[in-house]
């Protein structure tokens, strides 16, 4: 920022202590025209709040979410403007990357604003609960913007929804997987069943499932292909990095079941289907990555 600008928001900063909260809005505004500084995100989003422009808020602060999560002070924030968008997914996952001291405030914090709804808006969240159940209606497109109106639930109601979803023949695979890695982050400590890929049911339980990239055999299947072709071949590395994070995205949470050599899996990626399958683990790999490609095929990726 230039000095004129710093005095402008240290002016804004002022109108806000003052209580002159919809001048300190005007007049960051202008100065956010102006500049992407952080620090005037910040303290925009703050004004916001105080003026109970909660939707507007919430998407300036999107505009640079990952500064927000630098420090427990600016995810309190950020969890502050989710919370009054009702984002209780989202909020319920920032409580938990706070340090442990702090989480138990937040939580409580959460659980407070949902009684709340639930009270005063109980039909509101039963549309958003019966949108939820019938997430296989329509399309990808359809289905995601269903699930991002799924994230404004209560935990309780979006575990309720989680449970027929998941085991819903109807819902694409990649709204599973991002289904899968809410509860994975909300650390849901109890048993769901997710109809998988191969047709069958398999229980589940998010507490005990590692994230996608902390699973082992995700960490050696990045390793080889930044082995292989990271320095060699750059744009040979992207595009088989952005076919390899789809295959996972629509494996998760059960990954190892298919990926069960994740060397040999990067070579039927880089040569596929080169001659008739040596062994049981080329052909089931080569089974799996056409049934994977198949359905990206389906879903235009």
């Amino acid at each position: 920022m230039t000095p004129t600008q710093l005095a402008q928001l240290h002016h804004a900063g002022r109108l806000l202590a003052q209580g002159a909260n919809q001048a300190a809005v005007q007049e960051l505004q202008t100065l956010y025209e102006q500049t992407d500084d952080f620090a005037v995100n910040r303290e925009l989003t703050r004004a916001l709040l105080a003026v109970e422009q909660y939707g507007t808020a919430l998407t300036i602060a999107n505009e640079q979410r990952a500064a927000y999560l630098t420090s427990a002070d600016l995810q309190e924030q950020l969890l502050t403007i989710e919370l009054a968008n009702h984002g209780f997914i989202r909020a319920r996952q920032l409580a938990w990357q706070l340090p442990t001291p702090r989480q138990g405030a937040a939580q409580a914090q959460i659980a407070a604003t949902e009684a709340t709804l639930k009270t005063r808006a109980p039909q509101t969240l039963h549309t958003r609960l019966q949108h939820f159940y019938h997430l296989g209606d329509g399309g990808l497109l359809t289905q995601q913007r269903r699930f991002a109106e799924a994230l404004r639930l209560p935990l309780a109601e979006f575990i309720q929804g989680s449970r027929f979803v998941l085991r819903d023949p109807f819902v694409k695979p990649l709204v599973k997987s991002t289904v899968v890695q809410s509860l994975v982050q909300l650390k849901v400590d109890q048993e769901l069943t997710m109809l998988w890929l191969d047709d069958h049911e398999y229980p589940f339980t998010p507490a005990a499932c590692l994230p996608l990239e902390a699973m082992p055999v995700v960490q050696v299947g990045y390793a080889e292909l930044a082995k292989r072709f990271a320095n060699s071949d750059p744009l040979t590395y992207q595009a088989r990095l952005q076919t390899f994070n789809l295959h996972l995205a629509l494996l998760y949470p059960f990954v190892d079941k298919a990926m069960i050599d994740p060397g040999r899996w990067i070579d039927e990626m880089s040569q596929p289907h080169q001659g008739p399958a040596a062994t049981s683990t080329e052909k089931m790999i080569r089974c799996w990555q056409r049934r994977l490609n198949a359905q990206l095929a389906q879903l235009g990726l």
